[in-house]
Parts: structure tokens; sequence; C-alpha cells
């Protein structure tokens, strides 16, 4: 191949990603993902607050779950119970009668 076909297919090529590339800016600045109904549903969030609800809620008592340990908890601590430790017996072992045998009139 000669250079200037090389310089050609890349010019080409240059100019086929640049125009796909616009063409796809257009398309989707143009066309909308969200559909009229779900656009007529969305709604802006109102910018206040209902302070007396929020000043209300500051004033809840707080109470702790008798689980909890730390600060807020009752009068009565609570307190570790030990956990013991396992203690392992030798098991006893099998012990076997020996008798001794004597077969036809071996002595010994």
């Amino acid at each position: 191949m000669k250079r200037n076909d090389i310089i050609f297919l890349l010019g080409s090529s240059v100019l086929l990603v640049f125009a796909w590339i616009i063409f796809n800016i257009i398309h989707q600045s143009i066309s909308s993902t969200i559909s009229e109904t779900i656009a007529s549903d969305i709604k802006p969030i109102p910018g206040t607050f209902d302070t007396q609800t929020i000043n209300s809620l500051k004033e809840r008592i707080v109470i702790s779950p008798a689980y909890a340990l730390g600060e807020g908890t009752s009068s009565t601590a609570a307190v570790p119970t030990e956990i013991p430790t396992p203690t392992f017996a030798p098991a006893p072992l099998a012990t076997f009668s020996s008798q001794t045998a004597t077969s036809g009139g071996a002595t010994q």
C-alpha cells in the first residue's frame, strides 16, 4: 500500500468517528428518556420545613433498651457472668481380664 492510501484511510476513519460522536450528542439532547406522564408527576420539593414538628421530636424522652450498656442505662449495672472453663476428666480405660490359656499339656 502506498503512503497516500494509508493517510486517506486514516483521515476517513477520523472523520467518520467525529461525525458519529456529533450525531450521538445531537440525538441525546433532542430525545428524552422520561415519558410525559412521569414528567407531569415530578414535583419539586418545597424548601420549607415544619419546625414545630422538629422541635417536638427534639423534646422526646430518650428510652434506651435494656441490653444497651454505657451512658443512659438504668441504675442497676449489668454484671457479666463468669463462663466456667470446661474441665476434661480422662476417660476410664477399658480393662480386660487376661487369662492365660494352656493348650494340650504345655507347661510354662
